[in-house]
């Protein structure tokens, strides 16, 4: 369990704050004139770095004020605790500069689909296109396990891209052609 240290009320237990996403997101000073690209690319791309993340934090058990912290995500350690509106403490922007981006290009630099953009990572460079998703993009690069359960070590890959609702029309169409072959036909 962590012990966060809220600007207001001390350190308390990790039970009486909710995490609130990733800090210092700046608004579009003009959200109208974006794209839908660009507005989803606002809203729903964060950064997932390895080590120091600069986070927002609520004390919803307390004083209910929201707060910064800097904490890194492979040690869960808290290096810093700041209030909203403050600078972030020294040395976490160049930290930042440095992560890698993810493998889904940003809809500003992803003009044509013949234009890619690459993602380094410790392992291996991931290569996508244009519109593509991070798993689509995981995909065609022959990556089919991305995690591993915690208590069997199973494989856990990209369940989501199947073509769900193409396999469900297929078999509602073969059902109108033939009976299905498990079961009687009907007399």
């Amino acid at each position: 369990m962590l012990l966060i240290a809220c600007p207001w009320c001390g350190p308390r237990e990790e039970t009486e704050f909710s995490y609130g996403g990733e800090a210092h997101i700046a608004r579009p000073a003009d959200p109208d004139a974006l794209s839908d690209e660009q507005w989803g690319y606002y809203l729903f791309m964060r950064k997932n770095p390895r080590g120091a993340h600069l986070e927002q934090w609520v004390h919803a058990h307390g004083c209910r004020r929201w707060f910064n912290v800097r904490r890194d995500t492979v040690t869960y350690k808290i290096t810093a605790v700041y209030k909203v509106g403050e600078t972030p403490p020294t040395g976490a922007h160049e930290r930042r500069a440095r992560e890698p981006e993810s493998a889904a290009c940003p809809p500003a630099a992803a003009s044509t689909a013949a234009r890619g953009c690459i993602s380094r990572s410790t392992a291996s460079a991931t290569r996508g296109y244009a519109g593509d998703t991070l798993a689509s993009a995981l995909l065609a690069n022959g990556v089919h396990v991305v995690a591993r359960s915690w208590k069997y070590h199973r494989p856990r890959g990209i369940v989501a891209c199947r073509r769900r609702g193409a396999q469900r029309r297929r078999a509602a169409r073969n059902r109108r052609r033939a009976p299905c072959p498990t079961r009687a036909p009907p007399k």
